[in-house]
């Protein structure tokens, strides 16, 4: 079992030009029980359900953006070598907002629209490969898609293909982390008669403490700059973002 608390602070995100409309502070609650079963001495399985409450910083005379998240989950592991795995995972969520409309095929917000709805399907294949005690390398692909139960406006499908560095110093984790993404809309509209597309390159730098067998602080610093073919409006444009995050993972 395992169950998170985050708090995170977006007020200072800023989108190429324009004045942010929202704030996007939120706190936010996982817990994640599981199970592991060995199918022999190289290989081993997982289950997951996923539960996740975003609650955002509520602002006069909008509505909120509050949702939960939740769905299982599948991992597959294989030991290749003495020092090289391969892991395969499937997640499916469904995301309901509290009060947030969905919108109509054309991007419309009309008063009898019902609230957002989306499903979420993952596929992610990692190899890792040890090159010394306590360092670990991996090397990730992933498909997901979004599917917005309504008319499809928010749909999209997402590649990403990444590199990860991890190694460990006694009580301390450190974690470096790259990330290409390439996403294409099914309604969403870009500039001109063009459908919404963008691709984004992102790092990350984190270091973790573990105080116990169970609780472990984090601090996070990444950054991601996102290029877009949308010129105009406050949404969905070309960005860079700097995020910092602080939280403490319990683990049972």
């Amino acid at each position: 079992m395992q169950w998170e608390v985050k708090n995170e602070n977006d007020n200072v995100v800023n989108t190429e030009g324009e004045d942010p409309l929202r704030d996007f502070a939120h706190l936010q609650y996982t817990v994640a029980p599981s199970f592991r079963y060995s199918i022999s001495d190289r290989q081993s399985f997982w289950g997951f359900y996923n539960v996740r409450r975003r609650d955002f910083r509520e602002q006069a005379g909008l509505n909120s953006l509050d949702w939960w998240w939740h769905g299982p989950s599948l991992r597959w592991r294989s030991i290749l070598g003495s020092n090289s795995d391969i892991e395969i995972d499937y997640a499916f969520r469904v995301q309901d907002y509290d009060d947030e409309p969905a919108e109509l095929a054309g991007g419309a917000t009309l008063p009898g629209n019902p609230t957002e709805k989306h499903h979420f399907h993952t596929l992610e294949v990692e190899t890792f490969w040890r090159p010394r005690p306590g360092m670990e390398l991996g090397f990730l692909y992933e498909f997901q898609t979004k599917d917005d139960r309504f008319q499809g406006f928010e749909s999209w499908d997402n590649h990403r293909v990444g590199a990860e560095l991890a190694w460990i110093v006694r009580r301390m984790t450190y974690r470096l982390a790259a990330a290409y993404d390439s996403r294409d809309y099914d309604h969403r509209p870009g500039d001109g008669t063009q459908i919404l597309e963008y691709d984004r390159i992102s790092g990350e730098a984190s270091a973790g403490f573990a105080v116990n067998d169970n609780i472990k602080a984090y601090l996070s610093l990444a950054h991601s700059n996102r290029d877009t073919n949308r010129s105009t409006g406050n949404e969905f444009r070309d960005q860079n973002i700097q995020r910092v995050v602080a939280g403490i993972a319990f683990t049972y």
